[in-house]
Formats: C-alpha cells, structure tokens, sequence
C-alpha cells in the first residue's frame, strides 16, 4: 500500500512540475506578444497618448513632479 501511495504522489509531482514548466513558458509567450503588439500600436498621435501628454505638461505647470518610468 504505501508503495503505491508513494507512486501516486510521484505522479502527481512529475505532472505539477510538466503544468508549471508549462505555464512558464506560456507567460513567456505573452509577454513576448503583449510587447510585439504595444510597440506595434504605440503611435505617438494616438489619442490616449495626447490626452496624457497634456495633462501632464498642465499638472508640470502647475508644479506637479511625476516619477521617470
């Protein structure tokens, strides 16, 4: 019995470390994708990225200091 229980629990290690090897590289994956597609999409005219430019160039006027990222 315990030898089988012991095989059992094996088992099911060998497959949690196949899922998380797994998950791994799929996180890779998309953020590989994520980045491909944000550099693709990053116009600068877009109208989200005017819309922040301008509020911060009127919050820098207003002596308002944001953080370089």
């Amino acid at each position: 019995m315990p030898n089988v229980k012991q095989q059992y629990i094996t088992q099911k290690q060998n497959e949690r470390a196949f899922i998380k090897k797994s998950i791994k590289s799929l996180n890779q994956q998309r953020i590989t994708f994520v980045a491909e597609k944000k550099k693709a999409s990053s116009q600068e005219n877009a109208l989200d990225n005017v819309i922040v430019s301008a509020i911060r160039r009127q919050a820098q006027n207003q002596r308002f200091v944001f953080p370089k990222n």
